[in-house]
C-alpha cells in the first residue's frame, strides 16, 4: 500500500510540474524580440506600462494597456486573439503578469519580453530601424550615382542614329 501511495503522490507531482511549465506564452530575450519584430507580419507590440510611463516615451506603433488598471481584462478582450503579441513593460515583471492573463483568456501567440529594461528595448528597436534606413539610403545613393547614369548612357547609345 505505501508503494501505491508514493506512486500516486509522485504522479501528482509530475502532473503539477508539467502543468506549471506550460505557461501559454513564450519568454524571449532582446535579440529574439528584434528578430520577431522584423520578420512577423502579424505582430502587435503591447506596452503594459502606465499611461504616464507610455507618454514619456514609447515604441512607435505600439498599443498601451496598463496591466495594473482595473479594466485590463475588458480591454484585452477587444483585441484579436489570432494576432501575435509582443508584450513589454519597464523591467519584465508587469509583462509577465499581462502574458499570463492573456494566455488564460485565450490568446495563443504571446511573446513576453523578459528581464529586459524598456530603455534597452527602445534603443535596440531604434538602432535596428536606423540600420535599415541607412541601408536604404546607401542603396539609393549607389543606384543614383552609378546605375542610373549608366542606364541613361546605354539608352543614349542605343537611341543614337549611327550615320
Amino acid at each position: 500500500m505505501p508503494n501505491i501511495r508514493k506512486s500516486f503522490i509522485l504522479s501528482l507531482f509530475i502532473i503539477f510540474i508539467i502543468s506549471c511549465s506550460n505557461k501559454g506564452y513564450k519568454n524571449i530575450n532582446l535579440k529574439k524580440a528584434v528578430k520577431t519584430i522584423n520578420t512577423s507580419t502579424n505582430l502587435i507590440l503591447l506596452d503594459v506600462r502606465t499611461a504616464e510611463e507610455y507618454s514619456s516615451g514609447y515604441i512607435p506603433n505600439s498599443i498601451n494597456i496598463d496591466v495594473l488598471s482595473s479594466d485590463f481584462k475588458s480591454k484585452i478582450g477587444l483585441l484579436d486573439k489570432n494576432k501575435e503579441y509582443l508584450i513589454y513593460c519597464r523591467s519584465g515583471n508587469r509583462s509577465t503578469i499581462a502574458s499570463s492573463i492573456m494566455a488564460t483568456n485565450g490568446f495563443t501567440k504571446i511573446y513576453n519580453l523578459n528581464n529586459v529594461n524598456y530603455s534597452d528595448f527602445e534603443n535596440a528597436i531604434l538602432t535596428n530601424r536606423w540600420f535599415f534606413i541607412i541601408l536604404f539610403v546607401k542603396f539609393n545613393l549607389i543606384f543614383n550615382v552609378f546605375i542610373k547614369p549608366f542606364d541613361y548612357f546605354v539608352h543614349y547609345i542605343l537611341s543614337a542614329k549611327i550615320v
